[in-house]
């Protein structure tokens, strides 16, 4: 009887150890903090929101139509979409999968409980054969996985930085192009009405009879020139407009509301000239993407060594084990190992592919 206490025993604290495991959870807002501080440190302030149907979201949104229904700055127009672009919002989901992966390179896995009931032919007694067994070479793993994990985390988390850096360099670009594009359209209605009204000076000036029909006709093609021109200009701003919208994250009555400067602001003239290579200096040391390379890197390097101390020895399963006689009742309870023999399969692929 004690040995049947002790070997139930030994079965509770695995099966509490497994259940204090399993009671790991992903955060919901895994690593935003870090990339919303990023994102602030590199946009001069702007913000960023994770919408996950919360209460915070309506007064997001409340910002967001605020903003969008007067003159756009192009600092408002980077805010609007950082709170608001949709692709951007579907990134931030891919920091709950890295965290989730997290979390399970820390968990152990969960032990294996089997039981075998024997029945003596004619009656006599019945056997009993109870055993609980854990998967031992992954607890020694679970630091080496961890680190893998944490390396892919981190590099989420600077590809999602990217991403927000990303939409704000192309809201900046759109924007100059959209004020370009308004006054592009202001020059060219400009031209229009000078063609108009050299058109009719011209039409005058034939009646009178002081120039050809060739020269009134080559007056009236550069006047149908210039409303082409208006054509071509109206296009591109409404263009603009559309993949600044898209890129803001707008639609229905808010995509129509917003405006944006007649004109560019000039360009101070103390302005200092940068040279390329510190350029390129300052790129390579702030840069998110070959941060995020440096850490699939390690991620990489740690998967290899994990597969090779594995290679030869993938599983080790350790338990315990009690069987019940069926002639006299009586148990016997003692530990059980169980490990493959690497005759067939010695781990190669697994290391080639990792290496």
């Amino acid at each position: 009887m004690i040995r049947i206490i002790h070997h139930l025993s030994a079965f509770s604290l695995i099966c509490g150890l497994a259940l204090a495991a399993g009671c790991a959870r992903v955060p919901r807002e895994a690593g935003f903090d870090d990339v919303a501080s990023a994102a602030a440190d590199r946009t001069g302030g702007l913000r960023v929101h994770w919408n996950q149907g919360t209460a915070a979201d309506a007064a997001v949104a409340a910002e967001v139509r605020a903003m969008a229904s007067g003159e756009l700055s192009i600092d408002q127009a980077v805010q609007i979409a950082l709170l608001g672009n949709r692709r951007l919002q579907a990134t931030y989901e891919d920091l709950m999968i890295a965290q989730a992966d997290l979390v399970a390179a820390g968990l152990l896995s969960n032990p294996v409980f089997e039981a075998e009931v024997g029945f003596v032919e004619g009656g006599g007694g019945t056997g009993l054969e109870l055993s609980v067994v854990q998967e031992f070479l992954g607890i020694l793993q679970i630091p080496m996985r961890k680190r893998i994990a944490a390396a892919r985390f981190e590099a989420e988390k600077l590809r999602v930085t990217g991403s927000v850096l990303d939409l704000a360099a192309d809201v900046r670009e759109e924007y100059v192009n959209m004020v370009a594009a308004r006054q592009m359209l202001e020059m060219r209605q400009s031209s229009l009405a000078a063609a108009e009204a050299a058109y009719e000076l011209a039409r005058r000036i034939r009646e009178a009879g002081n120039i050809t029909q060739l020269t009134l006709d080559l007056q009236q093609v550069q006047l149908e020139e210039a409303r082409t021109d208006l054509s071509a200009a109206e296009y591109q701003v409404l263009a603009h407009r559309q993949r600044l919208n898209a890129l803001m994250g707008l639609r229905g009555g808010s995509a129509g509301a917003w405006e944006v400067p007649q004109r560019l602001p000039e360009l101070a003239a103390d302005d200092a000239v940068v040279p390329v290579e510190d350029v390129l200096a300052e790129a390579t040391s702030s840069s998110l993407d070959l941060g995020a390379l440096r850490q699939e890197a390690q991620q990489s390097s740690q998967a290899l060594r994990l597969e090779r101390n594995s290679a030869l020895l993938p599983e080790l399963e350790l338990g315990a084990k009690a069987e019940r006689e069926a002639d006299d009742g009586t148990w016997t309870v003692g530990p059980t190992l169980a490990l493959p023999i690497p005759l067939l399969n010695q781990g190669q692929p697994q290391v080639a592919a990792a290496a």
